[in-house]
């Protein structure tokens, strides 16, 4: 009887992200309505979320709560994620499998709706409200929250890096250019540099044809016609400037194509959180660097607020837009393995893990690793399909199903985590 009313307690304060969600999308959908927060401004704020907002909120949380030695007892919470993310994903093909999808963006997004799991904001508020408990601070010990909140910062490290990474690469279709580098710097490179390239490219294709080199010198001659500033300038010169920033621009597009700054930030917070000297530098009361990371704190308490509010947005036309795109069983197929399969086949992992007594005994880490394994899919796949441009009502659709049924769901999840626990 206790334990039941254990769980009542804890289902009741687990509806608070729920509700928090619904006012922050009916924001949203106001102000998308109203004209405010149309299309090309969610895209917008898309962008700054990915490069700004992520990024502060991503170094604070995860700087702060690692260092070298809970990186190498709690090596498994990232481990974790990471299996997470595959079984989701392998289910997700099956279920594409078994709706019979056929268009190839409805089958990716369909993998990362299944595979990609809300492991940072969901978690870190349900287990405050577990550690607020005094039934849970006697299960899980003192330092409840404090371990509670490492446990999951440390858990978003690994999904920070693969959703931002992989699954930002499987959403972006073929045509779709992602890198805001690409299209502020190699744009910009000046026509002389992007003519002399292009000269280049041609002359090292044709050989010692005298016809074919007979056409690059007439392009050579046009190119200096409609540009001044070449006359006068050797061709060796021209050769290495041009070379040089075409190489640039494309190298550092294709680098931040697999690093975008989210998965830059935590792989830095990891660097600085192992190694002490730099971590008193931002990290601590009297830290030198303290304003930097308090200013990077306001930017990243952005993110919730953006996502929420994109979300909204794309849930202005209706989630029912959703069901006629996909068809209403995939629809909810995706919401029931999601919700249902992925949180059983988490705490099977989970519970093998445990037995084989290579993790550390502690109930709060199973606890959290279960919970790791059954939440909704992540309000990031939102921001990234808003970001390319396609799939936006699905993605809506499915995220909106989803939390309104997060509450039966975290119930399951929060029987089976503590079942373990």
């Amino acid at each position: 009887m206790g334990f039941g009313r254990e769980v009542q307690s804890l289902l009741g304060q687990a509806a608070i992200p729920v509700v928090h969600l619904a006012l922050g999308c009916a924001t949203g959908m106001a102000l998308a309505a109203g004209g405010i927060l149309h299309e090309a401004l969610r895209k917008d704020l898309a962008k700054l979320s990915l490069w700004l907002f992520v990024p502060s909120l991503t170094f604070v949380k995860l700087g702060a709560s690692v260092n070298i030695q809970r990186l190498l007892d709690w090596w498994y919470l990232p481990v974790n994620v990471l299996l997470n993310l595959m079984l989701g994903c392998l289910v997700g093909l099956l279920v594409a499998r078994l709706c019979r999808i056929r268009d190839p963006m409805l089958l990716r997004l369909v993998v990362c709706a299944v595979g990609c799991g809300n492991v940072g904001h969901l978690p870190m508020v349900v287990i405050t409200a577990v550690c607020h408990a005094e039934s849970a601070r006697d299960r899980f010990g003192e330092h409840c929250l404090d371990r509670g909140v490492s446990y999951v910062v440390l858990g978003m490290w690994a999904a920070q890096t693969v959703q931002f990474s992989v699954m930002n690469r499987i959403l972006a279709s073929t045509e779709h250019d992602f890198v805001p580098l690409d299209d502020a710097a190699c744009k910009a490179t000046s026509a002389r540099e992007t003519t002399v390239v292009d000269v280049i490219a041609r002359d090292t294709e044709v050989g010692n044809g005298s016809g074919e080199r007979e056409e690059v010198q007439d392009a050579d001659i046009t190119m200096e016609k409609s540009s001044p500033s070449l006359q006068g300038q050797g061709e060796e010169e021209q050769l290495a400037r041009a070379t040089k920033a075409h190489t640039v621009c494309r190298s550092a597009a294709r680098f931040n194509d697999w690093v975008p700054p989210p998965v830059l930030a935590s792989w830095l917070a990891v660097g600085v959180g192992a190694c002490a000297p730099l971590k008193h530098l931002f990290f601590g009361a009297h830290a030198p660097l303290g304003a930097v990371r308090d200013v990077m704190g306001y930017f990243g308490g952005g993110f919730v607020a953006s996502a929420l509010l994109i979300l909204g947005g794309n849930l202005s036309q209706g989630p029912g837009e959703a069901a006629v795109r996909m068809g209403k069983w995939t629809l909810a197929c995706v919401v029931f393995a999601r919700l249902v399969i992925m949180p059983l086949l988490g705490w099977c992992v989970v519970s093998l893990v445990a037995r084989s007594g290579v993790i550390p005994q502690d109930p709060l880490f199973f606890f959290v690793s279960v919970l790791q394994q059954g939440t909704p899919t992540a309000i990031n796949m939102s921001m990234l399909c808003t970001l390319h441009g396609h799939s936006v009502a699905e993605i809506s659709g499915i995220l909106f199903w989803q939390y309104l049924l997060a509450l039966p769901s975290l119930g399951l999840t929060l029987l089976l985590a503590f079942s373990i626990a």
